[in-house]
């Protein structure tokens, strides 16, 4: 065995046992523990109050630095190195196929124990890089590959991704830890993100409650990181399971209990665009699930019903958003995007077609930004009329 083993790197432990002990909450502090901590605090140079852990971010960075050394020495262990032979779980795969259930493991990982030093080692300075650097795709990797051999608790990953993601803007927005927790949920539940490009999506054992907590999940993130493009393809793909599951009459989202979520997510969405006027992400979103549910196979005709009334809700909230803040191009693209949709299907576009009028007729009067918008759009009817509704999305 490597002598990395036997090396004592305590302020990597001390920080990752907090950790582990899953608080409340964490949060990067700026500057340092001088400015939050008392140095005769039981946990300097960390602060946890009430259950909340605070991690000054210059000695976070202090802590980082000594985490990569010890990552490095731990990754040149026997144990380490057998542990990788033995697994791929470092694949970026998100299909429940590549998923294999701890109880089906290969028997050679038993062997493998979470008490060893080096293992130790490696999940400590792992959680120390995956929290000052969340883009450290090894650290993530090696986090797979102890997940998949049940040296790291995948429930337990599922609540330190989430308060990773929480905790500070740089975190908020990082792709590899959203994929990250993808996969962990993949483990846990079996479910298919249809990340793959097969649009094979499927819940697995994932329940509603499940599905919800990771949209509030995201939402959150989208507050830490405004416009958190990978926070909203988040939701995206979480929403699709329960679309596919809708399609496949599944009992996740029997008894209406899908339909009713479809109307709570359109519900939420014009909430938050109300107050995020700017936030194209959330536009995209919304318009893509009523596309999903009005033009792709397989939904039944009281779902088509909610669909049709919910284009027509959309109808109305991007005309009346795009008169009060005409200036901001995302509600054009909404616009643009709900017209084309409601043209699609057979649907008059009604109020929106009255607000657009006007706008165009009045641009004159408006800024130079709502002017700029407002021609843009008036050209992109023309040839949107002229194909006859061909290239429909914005």
């Amino acid at each position: 065995m490597s002598s990395s083993a036997n090396i004592s790197h305590h302020d990597v432990e001390t920080l990752a046992s907090l950790i582990a002990s899953q608080p409340e909450s964490i949060e990067i502090l700026p500057g340092d523990a001088s400015a939050w901590v008392p140095p005769d605090s039981e946990h300097h140079p960390y602060l946890l109050v009430e259950g909340n852990l605070g991690v000054p971010q210059k000695e976070l960075y202090k802590v980082y630095v000594q985490a990569v050394s010890v990552f490095a020495r731990a990754r040149r262990s026997d144990a380490v190195k057998a542990l990788y032979s033995c697994t791929g779980a470092g694949s970026r795969s998100t299909s429940s196929s590549a998923i294999t259930p701890p109880s089906q493991r290969d028997t050679t990982l038993a062997a493998f124990d979470a008490q060893d030093p080096s293992i130790r080692t490696l999940i400590a300075a792992s959680t120390i890089l995956a929290l000052a650097n969340p883009a450290h795709q090894t650290a993530l990797s090696a986090r797979r590959r102890l997940i998949s051999s049940g040296l790291i608790d995948a429930r337990s990953e599922l609540w330190f991704t989430r308060a990773v993601l929480l905790c500070a803007r740089h975190c908020a927005k990082e792709a590899g830890l959203w994929f990250h927790r993808r996969w962990v949920l993949a483990r846990v539940h079996g479910c298919d993100f249809g990340e793959d490009g097969a649009r094979s999506e499927k819940m697995g054992t994932m329940e509603m409650a499940d599905v919800k907590r990771e949209l509030e999940m995201a939402g959150r993130a989208c507050e830490v990181y405004p416009r958190n493009y990978f926070a909203w393809m988040h939701r995206v793909v979480c929403v699709r399971l329960v679309l596919s599951s809708l399609r496949a009459g599944s009992e996740h989202a029997g008894g209406g209990r899908g339909v009713e979520f479809v109307q709570g997510e359109m519900r939420d969405v014009r909430a938050w665009i109300d107050v995020h006027v700017g936030d194209y992400s959330a536009v995209h979103h919304l318009v893509s699930v009523l596309r999903a549910i009005l033009l792709d196979e397989g939904f039944d005709a009281g779902a088509v019903e909610v669909g049709k009334r919910e284009l027509e809700m959309a109808v109305e909230h991007s005309g009346g958003l795009v008169r009060a803040y005409p200036g901001h191009e995302a509600l054009w693209m909404y616009v643009r995007a709900v017209y084309a949709l409601a043209l699609e299907v057979d649907m008059s576009p009604g109020s929106l077609e009255d607000a657009t009028v006007d706008l165009l007729a009045s641009s004159g009067d408006h800024s130079e930004e709502t002017a700029w918008n407002a021609g843009q759009f008036g050209k992109w009817k023309e040839v949107f009329v002229r194909k006859g509704g061909s290239g429909i999305m914005p």
